[in-house]
């Protein structure tokens, strides 16, 4: 059976999503986001669109923190790095295989978890 669905990951034809960021309504001194109430915040919507819950994953945790570190250094806020290197280019630098795969880039200090959804 895993090989049968190793086939059809390698088969299918990889999709890259990525939409515009999100940015900050209203910007405050602080923030204080948490990934965990993110994560469920998301799945509360993903219900009610009949989608599957997601989860953290620690391969994508791994190369978001690598696409905020090269976004600092290089001094962009793009999901292509001025290197080329994209969404698509980091998953794969750390191991993560995918079928469809997508960036969400938020910019400013958003007030709470609850307001990043907006």
């Amino acid at each position: 059976m895993e090989k049968g669905i190793n086939n059809l990951v390698q088969e299918a034809e990889k999709q890259i999503l990525t939409p515009p960021p999100l940015r900050a309504v209203r910007e405050v001194k602080e923030t204080f986001l948490n990934s965990d109430q993110i994560i469920k915040l998301t799945n509360i919507q993903r219900e009610k669109m009949g989608l599957l819950p997601i989860k953290e994953n620690a391969k994508l945790d791994l190369s978001s923190l690598t696409k905020v570190k090269d976004m600092f250094e290089k001094q962009y806020f793009e999901h292509n790095s001025p290197s080329g290197a994209g969404v698509k280019d980091l998953a794969e630098s750390v191991g993560y295989e995918f079928i469809i795969i997508g960036e969400n880039l938020a910019l400013g200090n958003f007030e709470s978890d609850e307001a990043f959804k907006t």
